[in-house]
């Protein structure tokens, strides 16, 4: 095998590695915050099904059928606002 085909090898491996750590790392932070919430609130909530899939800091949920949104920064809620 040549050398250029060992550097594309290594290299894509690398890249995949990386995606896959990247992931799994937003994945958890996402579930952290929603965690975070859920102690904040002691509620049931429901996260609107459009925007479950979303890994920023400000989550719209629902609670008691009304709508929040709802900001974590460093594992604290910081502000909520009715909508």
């Amino acid at each position: 095998m040549s050398k250029t085909a060992k550097t594309i090898i290594v290299l894509g491996v690398l890249f995949l590695a990386y995606f896959v750590f990247d992931s799994i790392n937003r994945e958890n932070t996402r579930k952290d915050r929603l965690n975070v919430i859920d102690a904040h609130f002691n509620k049931p909530f429901k996260i609107e099904e459009e925007l479950k899939e979303q890994y920023d800091e400000d989550f719209l949920i629902e609670m008691d059928n009304e709508l929040y949104i709802v900001t974590v920064e460093n594992n604290k809620v910081v502000k909520t606002i009715k909508q």
